[in-house]
């Protein structure tokens, strides 16, 4: 098993993906997209389009709230509805029929008449319990509220994990970055989502397996439950780096929460919520346009679903064989994570973006995930001196933070999801900086070697 296991790890990466970061990051590289797109920003142009989009959301966020037939399609607070909608149902003692669609889709009715769609509550259902408070208010002062709740769930778990290897300058123009990011902004802010749970839950989780406090990290990853597709990598990434402890602490956070459902929601609510899972499974391979806008989706599975014969066996077939690749990417860097912090860091980073696209159900608001992804990767950095790698990183922030602003636009014009590309090449640019932090070291083990051959013969001589 050893030997296999090192045999992995010493397989090489294809040279493209090897060669990715001077694509994206080298002179020359960088003189053909000046040549077509112009110079890149500098710091101030940066922070001038990050402030700009925190304006235009607020001026969102407003119209869409102005009045309730909400602006360009949008309607302040129209996914927040799903889960004011179920802490509703057990406010009023109904915690059986959770997860009938029909009462569900009727409630839904009931905040906008005018919709004439539904917004289902398909989340596990101790998470239901976190929105009773919510629902004795008015739905407007209870989106208002779940607002201000997300703002501290995604500003705390950037707190948590900020790197000091960022210069002040830096540093600023990141956070700026950070909190204009449109998943952030438009798609959880203004549409009233969720994913600050899951932002906060594995940003603080990252910070406890940084101070060797396992099991707790893993209670921790175990919140992320109420989506389960969350840890769709996170799990077997503990298992094959062997991390028990978190893998303890993820299955007794399970078992805590199961035994909340069934105590404090119903007896019998996780097999509807079981079943349910299977019709919601259903929907979403239907395609149904009016129940879902597929856009959004970013997951690998709705990126070929979407592109002409996307629900063809052939299709499915190229689908599960370029999964099958990039696992095959990310399965030699968790056997090397744990070779020290900056390789944890890498390899966190890579599962945590690869998660999104290696998936059945992720959406544009899950994206802010990427922000734990880059926060991880630019500790990394600071143990690799290749001014390359830290100018394709760049390059990469800046296309993942200006790209959702339009993608939507672009993917119901061609059927492509532009995001879910420019995802999966951040994703191999981080493989690519696991494999140079291995070469780094080993260079630097080489040399440090032959520095003390070197120290022992002359002082023998």
């Amino acid at each position: 098993m050893k030997s296999f296991c090192e045999f992995v790890q010493r397989r090489p990466l294809p040279r493209w993906v090897q060669r990715l970061p001077e694509f994206l990051g080298s002179s020359r590289a960088g003189q053909r997209i000046r040549a077509l797109l112009g110079p890149p920003p500098k710091g101030r142009e940066l922070e001038v389009a990050c402030y700009t989009g925190i304006l235009i959301s607020l001026l969102f966020l407003i119209a869409t709230a102005w009045g309730k037939g909400g602006f360009l399609g949008w309607r302040a607070g129209q996914d927040f509805a799903a889960f004011y909608d179920a802490g509703t149902i057990l406010n009023r003692g109904m915690a059986g029929q959770l997860y009938d669609l029909n009462l569900q889709t009727a409630l839904y009715r009931e905040l906008s008449p005018s919709a004439g769609a539904t917004s289902l509550f398909p989340n596990a259902p101790w998470f239901a319990l976190l929105f009773r408070p919510f629902a004795f208010l008015s739905f407007r002062w209870a989106y208002a509220a779940w607002v201000c709740v997300s703002i501290a769930l995604y500003l705390s778990g950037i707190a948590l994990l900020w790197p000091a290897a960022l210069d002040p300058a830096a540093r600023r123009t990141a956070f700026l970055a950070a909190v204009s990011f449109h998943p952030f902004v438009l798609e959880t802010l203004v549409s009233g989502q969720v994913t600050a749970v899951a932002f906060f839950c594995i940003a603080a989780a990252t910070r406890l397996l940084r101070q060797g406090r396992s099991f707790a990290a893993g209670g921790l990853l175990s919140g992320c439950l109420y989506k389960p597709t969350m840890l769709v990598l996170i799990l077997p990434m503990l298992v094959v780096s062997r991390r028990w402890k978190a893998l303890a602490g993820i299955a007794a956070g399970a078992l805590g929460l199961a035994s909340i459902s069934i105590l404090c929601v119903a007896p019998s609510s996780l097999i509807f919520y079981w079943r349910l899972m299977g019709e919601y499974r259903a929907m979403t391979a239907a395609h149904q346009a009016a129940f879902l806008a597929w856009e959004k989706f970013i997951d690998g599975y709705h990126f070929f679903r979407l592109l002409p014969g996307g629900g063809s066996v052939a299709m499915m077939v190229v689908a599960a064989a370029i999964a099958g690749f990039l696992l095959s990417l990310l399965v030699p860097a968790w056997l090397q994570s744990g070779r020290g912090p900056a390789f944890r860091n890498a390899t966190w980073g890579a599962t945590i973006t690869f998660s999104l696209i290696l998936n059945l159900h992720s959406q544009h608001y899950d994206a802010i995930l990427l922000v734990i992804a880059l926060l991880v990767s630019a500790e990394s950095l600071a143990h690799h001196p290749d001014a390359t790698l830290r100018s394709a990183y760049f390059r990469m922030c800046v296309l993942l933070w200006a790209l959702p602003w339009v993608s939507q636009f672009v993917t119901r014009a061609s059927h492509v999801q532009v995001f879910s590309l420019a995802i999966v090449l951040l994703g191999l640019l981080q493989i690519a900086t696991v494999r140079r932090l291995a070469t780094n070291t080993q260079r630097l083990s080489t040399t440090e070697s032959a520095h003390r051959t070197n120290t022992t013969a002359t002082s023998s001589s």
